[in-house]
Order: structure tokens, then sequence, then C-alpha cells
């Protein structure tokens, strides 16, 4: 007789995490392998900490019954490849698509600064990386003025389970799908922080950390967007230098990688964005990401809902630096890859 499916989603989340932990695959690949593998009555009857030893064992095998692998090309799948490690071998932030780990390396204490024309995913973009860490275990921190709580954690919920959920129902229903996101969201590591723009970036910094806090988690990375939102307006104008002073300071004295994203403006939107657009306050980063999203605009939005978009290297510059060729889904509310980089020249 098969067994009933196991819906106990904690007892899933720790197979998963077993899972994850014992062959080289994403945490979400993991669970998905998980609940289908309930869903089918294929995991042991009784799921105590030695059943959940024989599930591990039964999930890891090199092709696990009726377990299909989930198709690289699904763009639901963010980063089931290898990720960077610290020399202690503790996990680095990385970015979440295939043929990017050598664009950028979030060190500890360094600042790395994602710019691009307003209007071409670059909060989506900051919002993916950000979630795809949390996804693997790590506490980040997302400091935006673009828009409020509510629409970052739709954008999040969008990006990870495929759909709109303004627009559309959920396949299993959403008694369901709203146990099933009360399981998953309610131990990612994600701390969403919208404070007011125009406070000072140490002050910001310091009430997201108190969330952080809260739960006992020690921040892995810090995101803040958009630089512009947080830094003082002067006679000269916006005080950009100050604002990346004190990053800079946050992230040596809180030994965490910073990723700050900056608008920027070109001559014309189909110009590719260099290092000669970038305000001086910004160059001095230790990375620097351009977003490049083909017919973008500066202040309108398109009326389709996809575009081709390139992630370059701006700094440092190199015989190694590499371009990723990404596409957006804005209904998605998320990048996928397109494949993997190509040599910049």
């Amino acid at each position: 007789m098969t067994a009933k499916p196991h819906h106990n989603t904690t007892h899933q989340q720790k197979i998963a995490r077993a899972l994850h932990k014992s062959i080289d695959c994403g945490y979400q690949e993991a669970l998905r392998r998980v609940r289908l593998a309930a869903e089918r009555g294929l995991l042991p009857a009784s799921l105590d900490a030695a059943g959940r030893e024989r599930a591990v064992r039964i999930l890891a095998a090199p092709e696990p019954a009726d377990i299909p692998p989930q198709p690289q090309a699904d763009p639901a799948a963010f980063g089931t490849h290898a990720h960077p490690q610290s020399a202690d071998g503790s996990l680095t932030p990385s970015l979440p698509w295939r043929g990017t780990d050598d664009l950028v390396r979030f060190e500890p204490g360094s600042v790395t600064v994602l710019v691009s024309l307003p209007t071409a995913g670059r909060t989506t973009m900051a919002l993916n990386i950000a979630a795809h860490n949390t996804e693997r275990g790590m506490a980040c921190l997302f400091t935006s003025g673009e828009t409020s709580d509510e629409g970052h954690w739709r954008k999040v919920l969008t990006a990870k389970y495929g759909f709109d959920v303004r627009r559309q129902a959920p396949p299993e229903g959403w008694d369901a799908f709203k146990a099933k996101v009360t399981a998953d969201m309610g131990s990612l590591p994600l701390f969403i922080h919208n404070p007011s723009p125009g406070n000072a970036v140490r002050d910001v910094f310091r009430e997201g950390r108190t969330m952080a806090n809260a739960r006992g988690r020690r921040l892995g990375l810090w995101v803040l967007d958009t630089i512009q939102h947080f830094s003082q307006f002067t006679d000269d104008g916006l005080d950009l230098a100050d604002s990346m002073h004190q990053a800079r300071r946050i992230a040596q004295e809180n030994q965490i990688p910073v990723l700050v994203t900056a608008r920027v403006l070109t001559e014309s939107k189909d110009e590719t964005i260099s290092a000669e657009h970038l305000p001086p306050e910004l160059r001095g980063a230790d990375s620097i990401l351009a977003l490049h999203r083909d017919n973008s605009s500066w202040f309108a939005r398109r009326e389709d809902d996809s575009a081709a978009s390139t992630l370059t290297v701006l700094r440092p510059r190199s015989s190694q630096a590499r371009a990723a060729q990404l596409f957006l889904e804005e209904e998605r509310c998320r990048f996928v890859s397109l494949h993997a980089g190509h040599p910049t020249p």
C-alpha cells in the first residue's frame, strides 16, 4: 500500500536542508524533490530523525526514482551552481545566474555599486540578488526608498513561485499556497526595510540591523537601494561622497559586503553605460556593475513585459572581466540567464 504524502512542512524543510548539504543542488531544488517525493508517497512512513536520514539517502541517489531533476533552463531555479566560499570555508554572497560567479566577489568589508538607467530593473535585480542569498541561508538586509515593504515582498513571492500573486491563482489553490508561503517565508532570513528617503546611510543601516538582531541573525549582506534616496542635499547637489563614505565604514566595521545601487543617465537611452557616466563619488567602489536593458527608458515604463539585458563589469577591469546576458521577465519580477557570460572586449 502506498504511503500517504507527508504534508508536515517542518519535516520537509529539514530533509531539504540535509539534502542540499549532501548533494550539489540548491535548497529550492532540494525542497522541490522532497515535496514531489511526498506527493508520490516515496518518503519513509515515519519521518523521525532516522526516517529523515533514510529520505535523504533515497533522494540523494544519482537518479531518484520518479523524481526528474529540475531543468537548468527553468528560470525559477536561482543558482543551482557551486557558490564561492571565503578562506575559512564559509559562504560569501553570490549572483544568482549561471556564468556570473566571476563578475564580482562580495568580499567582507567591500562595497559594490550596481548602476543603471531609471526603469532598467535595478531594484528588481538587487532584490533578486538578496533573495537568492537568503535562499542559501544567508541573512540579508534589503533597504530601499523605491517602494513599500508590501511591494517588495510581492516581488519576492512573484519571483520565487513564478507567477504574479495579484493576477493569477496558484495551481494548488489559495489555502495550500498560503500554507506553503507561510512555511517558506517564515524561516527566510530576508529583512526588508523601507525607511523614509533623506535619512542618512548610517541611520538606515542601524535601523535595519536592529530587525536582524531581533531574530538573532548576523547579516551576511546589506543592499542599499538607491543611494540617491539616502544622500543629503547640499548647494552642489546630492552629497554622494558622504553617503559612499558611510557605506564604506559600515562594510568595514561590520565586515560585511555592501551592495549599493545608483541611477545614472547617458546622452541617449540606447547608449551603453561606461565609467565616464558615473559620478566621481561612485568610481572608487571595489566593484562596479552596469545593468543595460535594451530600449529602456529614462523615465517611462515600457509597454512590453520583457527585455534582453546585459550586466557588465566596469570595475575592476581585467582580461578576465566578463559580461552576462540576462532576460528580464518583468511580470515575474526576475532576471533569468540566457546563457553563460562572454568575454568583454
